[in-house]
């Protein structure tokens, strides 16, 4: 069975839309909250403190671990669900091997 044609408009009207409310706070947070950052950050010579610059940059053995950590998250949630911390935990891993695949995708090796 086919969609009608209406529905397909209406699909798209709402994707439009949706796609506008999302960029909207995206540029709304560069140019009022990352750029203003950056900007405080050069001035200050505070990407000269090394432990800001390892928070930034960490080693491959945190990345390796991470795989690790979330194979004994997922057996941890067999036995019931997850504690504030272990969510956390979690996110952080998961988004540390995100971040990581996206650098080595953009070149960055």
């Amino acid at each position: 069975m086919t969609t009608p044609e209406p529905e397909y408009r209406r699909l798209l009207r709402r994707t439009l839309i949706t796609t506008v409310l999302c960029i909207a706070p995206v540029l709304v947070c560069y140019f009022w909250i990352d750029r203003p950052v950056a900007f405080f950050v050069y001035r200050h010579h505070i990407n000269a403190i090394q432990v800001f610059r390892w928070l930034t940059y960490p080693p491959p053995e945190v990345q390796n671990w991470s795989a690790l950590v979330l194979t004994g998250l997922m057996v941890r949630r067999a036995w019931g669900p997850f504690l504030r911390w272990q969510k956390v935990l979690f996110v952080s891993c998961l988004c540390l091997i995100v971040a990581d695949d996206f650098r080595i995708s953009l070149g960055d090796v």
